[in-house]
C-alpha cells in the first residue's frame, strides 16, 4: 500500500532534520502531479478564478501555459524592460474602480509559477525551471520584506498575497527538485524566501488569533500554510510555532466558520471548493 505522505525533497539541505522532529511528508504523489493540471488540482480562490477566467478565458494550468507561451499571460504588466511588478498599483491609484487592485494582487500571488514548475516535471525541459526561477528572483529583488506598518503599502506583503506565495513555493519544490538549472545557491535563495514568508505569515496569524480578528477563507489559508511550513520544514527554529498556530487556526475556523449543515458561513459558491480543499489538506 502506498504511504499517505511521500518524502518532501529539500535540494538545499545537506544534513537531515534534527532528531525528534516530525518526518516531513508531502500529500501529492508525482504521478498525480504529472497526470492532472496543477490548477484545478490545487483550487484557486474565488477572486483569482474569476480574474483568471476573464484574463485567459479559462483557469486551468493549460490555460496559464498557453497564454505564457504566446506572451499574453504577463502582457498587461510588462514594460520595455520586463515585468513591471507594480504597474497595476499605479493604475489603482489613478482609478476609483477596484479592478486594477485585483489585477495587482493576482500578480503578487505568483499563481503563474506553479504551471511553469509543473511543465518542468512533465517535460524535463530546463527552460521551465529557468523561467520559474527568473520570475521569482525578479519579484524578490523588487519586493524586499517590509516592516510593521509598511506591510500594506504596496499590497505585496499583505494578506493572501503572502500566503499564496508561500504555498506556491511549497508546492513548486517537489515539482522542480530534479532540475540541474536550480543549483545549490539558487535553491538556498528559494529556501530563504520560504522561511521569510513563513515567518511573516506566522507573525500576522498569531496576532490575529490572539485578537480574535481572523475570519474566513483568508485566515483558514494562513492556518493551512503554517501547517505545511511547520511540518515540512521542521528543522527551522519557528517550526513548532508554525504547527501550533496552524492547528489552532484550523480548529478555530471549524468552530466559528462552519454551520451545522457543513456549509461555510461565507455562503459563497465561488469559495466553497477553495475552502473544502484547504480543510482536506489540513486533514
Amino acid at each position: 500500500m502506498e504511504p499517505l505522505l511521500r518524502p518532501y525533497p529539500k535540494p538545499w539541505i545537506e544534513a537531515p532534520s534534527r532528531r525528534g522532529s516530525p518526518t516531513p511528508g508531502y500529500p501529492y504523489p508525482r504521478d498525480l502531479l504529472r497526470r492532472c493540471d496543477i490548477f484545478p488540482l490545487l483550487v484557486l480562490d474565488g477572486g483569482a478564478f474569476f480574474f483568471t477566467h476573464e484574463h485567459l478565458g479559462g483557469a486551468t494550468a493549460s490555460d496559464f501555459l498557453a497564454a505564457y507561451q504566446d506572451g499574453s499571460l504577463l502582457a498587461p504588466w510588462r514594460d520595455g524592460r520586463g515585468i513591471d511588478w507594480d504597474r497595476a498599483l499605479t493604475e489603482t491609484a489613478a482609478s476609483a474602480c477596484p479592478a486594477p487592485l485585483e489585477k495587482h494582487v493576482w500578480l503578487q500571488r505568483l499563481y503563474f509559477l506553479l504551471p511553469l514548475a509543473q511543465a518542468y516535471l512533465r517535460s524535463g525541459q530546463e527552460r521551465w525551471a529557468r523561467d520559474w526561477y527568473r520570475h521569482l528572483n525578479s519579484w524578490l529583488r523588487h519586493h524586499p520584506r517590509p516592516s510593521g506598518a509598511e506591510d500594506r503599502k504596496d499590497w505585496a506583503w499583505f494578506d493572501m498575497q503572502v500566503t499564496w506565495r508561500l504555498l506556491v513555493l511549497v508546492h513548486s519544490v517537489p515539482l522542480l527538485a530534479s532540475s540541474s538549472y536550480l543549483t545549490a545557491s539558487r535553491w538556498r535563495r528559494v529556501h530563504r524566501a520560504l522561511v521569510q514568508h513563513s515567518e511573516h505569515v506566522l507573525e500576522h496569524a498569531t496576532a490575529a488569533l490572539k485578537q480574535g480578528t481572523g475570519r474566513g477563507n483568508h485566515f483558514l489559508q494562513k492556518g493551512v500554510a503554517l501547517l505545511y511550513s511547520g511540518l515540512l520544514f521542521s528543522e527551522e527554529p519557528g517550526a513548532e510555532a508554525c504547527r501550533d498556530t496552524g492547528r489552532a487556526i484550523v480548529r478555530q475556523q471549524m468552530e466559528t466558520e462552519i454551520m451545522p449543515d457543513g456549509g461555510s458561513v461565507e455562503a459563497s459558491p465561488s469559495y466553497s471548493h477553495f475552502i473544502a480543499r484547504l480543510y482536506l489538506e489540513a486533514f
